[in-house]
C-alpha cells in the first residue's frame, strides 16, 4: 500500500492511493493472483474522485472504473470497458479503497462504538458499519503496536477486493496506521502483516 501526492484537480490538492496484491508460494502456482487498485481522493477532504480496479484470480480477469463527479453528486461505473452506467451517491463519498484511509482519520474510536461510512462500489451505495473492539498489543516484523481492533463486514468488495468480515489492527495514536488485517475467504483466509513504513508524517 502507498500514498503519493496527486495532482490538482479543480483547483484542490489530491492524494493517490495504491493497493497491490501478489500471490507469493504454493498459492501463486495454483491460483495465481495479481491486484492492482488506484484511489484518487481530495486531499482536504478525503472524499473519493475516482478508483481503478484491476484485477487477474487464476484465470478469471477484471477492469472497474469509477468517476465521481461531486458537483452532480453522480459516479460513471464502467466494468469491463462496458458501457457506462451513472449513479447517484451521498456527498463526500467513498470507495473501497480510500474508505480505510478516511476510517483512519477519525477520533471516536470508543470501544463498542459503531462508526457509519457511505462506501459506493459498483452500482450501489453502502452504509458500511464498523465496530470498535477494544485495545490490543500486537508484533509484527515492523515492531510493537499498541492498537485499535476494529471489525466490520462490507457487503461490497472491500480492503481485500472481495466481500467477507474483516478485522483490522490501527495504531492506537494520530496516524492510525493499520498494522494487521485479517479476513475469511472461500478458500481460505488472507493475513495482511505491516513490515516495513516509509515516508515522512504529511502523507495519510
Amino acid at each position: 500500500m502507498e500514498v503519493q501526492q496527486g495532482k490538482t484537480i479543480n483547483g484542490r490538492p489530491t492524494y493517490n492511493l495504491f493497493s497491490n496484491t501478489r500471490s507469493v508460494g504454493v498459492v501463486d502456482l495454483f491460483f495465481p493472483v495479481k491486484d492492482s487498485v488506484e484511489s484518487i481522493v481530495d486531499a482536504d477532504d478525503l472524499y473519493s474522485l475516482s478508483f481503478h480496479l484491476r484485477e487477474s484470480h487464476g484465470k478469471k480477469q477484471r477492469q472497474r472504473n469509477m468517476t465521481y463527479d461531486r458537483a452532480s453528486g453522480t459516479v460513471q461505473v464502467d466494468v469491463n470497458n462496458g458501457a457506462p452506467e451513472t449513479h447517484c451517491v451521498p456527498d463526500r463519498i467513498q470507495d473501497a479503497l480510500s474508505s480505510l484511509y478516511y476510517l483512519r482519520t477519525r477520533q471516536d474510536f470508543i470501544n463498542g462504538k459503531t462508526i457509519v461510512e457511505n462506501v459506493h462500489d459498483g452500482d450501489k451505495t453502502w452504509a458500511v458499519e464498523v465496530h470498535v473492539m477494544g485495545k490490543e498489543l500486537i508484533k509484527t516484523p515492523a515492531g510493537t503496536f499498541d492498537t485499535i481492533k476494529v471489525k466490520t463486514y462490507p457487503k461490497y468488495e472491500g480492503v481485500f477486493m472481495h466481500k467477507g468480515e474483516i478485522y483490522i489492527w490501527l495504531t492506537d495514536d494520530a496516524r492510525k496506521i493499520p498494522v494487521l488485517m485479517k479476513s475469511e475467504i472461500s478458500i481460505g483466509s488472507i493475513v495482511a502483516t505491516l513490515i516495513n513504513m516509509q515516508g515522512g508524517n504529511s502523507n495519510p
